[in-house]
Parts: structure tokens; sequence; C-alpha cells
């Protein structure tokens, strides 16, 4: 970010001299479309890593995917373990799921709306 400002810098000071030069200004368009991308990837991994897990829960069953774009918020939680796990939701100011047997390589899924937010994933 700081590159695509001395550019655009260097750009408006030489336009303001009467100078043309292009190549430092057309390359900040690619630097911040670069910049948009790791910005998406970034958004993508904290979605991922908003979801807190109890140290209860084993590590074969830690894995899933959180949504939190709009009014309600949308939990997946997949297991990897050998054996059935039996897992719950608790939720900040919302419902919290009910204790669900995750068979082996399968998941389950628990929704909650505004204002509640996610606290953690528990085995029960």
């Amino acid at each position: 970010m700081r590159l695509i400002r001395h550019t655009a810098a260097l750009g408006i000071a030489t336009a303001a001299l009467g100078i043309s030069t292009i190549a430092p200004v057309s390359a900040a368009p690619a630097e911040h479309a670069k910049s948009q991308e790791q910005s998406t990837q970034e958004q993508s991994d904290n979605l991922q890593s908003r979801i807190r897990w109890n140290h209860s829960v084993p590590k074969c069953a830690r894995h899933g995917s959180l949504s939190t774009s709009g009014w309600t918020d949308h939990l997946k939680v997949k297991s990897h373990c050998g054996r059935s796990v039996w897992l719950k939701a608790v939720v900040n100011h919302g419902s919290d799921s009910r204790c669900k047997k995750v068979k082996a390589h399968k998941s389950m899924k628990h929704s909650w709306g505004y204002p509640g937010k996610l606290k953690w994933v528990e085995k029960c």
C-alpha cells in the first residue's frame, strides 16, 4: 500500500512538472490487485480462525467453517475421527445447539440469529 502511495505521488509530481512518465503510475493497479487478492484470502482465513474449540474437543474433530455474513450465522463442523464424537455449539446471546452425535467423517450444522456470537464448540 505504501508503494502505491509513493508511486501515485511520484506520478502526480511529474505530471505537475509537465514530465510525462506513465510507467510508475501503471504499476499501481497491478499492486492494488495483488493487495485485494491477499485481503480476500486473509478474510477467508479469518472466517476459518473464528471457530474457538474447547480443549475437550479431539483434534480430529476440529475442522469446519463459520459464516458470519448477514443476520444469521452458520456453523458447520466436520469430524475426521474414526469414531463418533458428541459435540455442542455454545452461542453467546443466542441458542446453543443440542448435544449432537457427529459420526465418523460426517458433519453437524447449527445456525443462530443476530446478536448471537459463537463462544466455542465443546465436547458433551
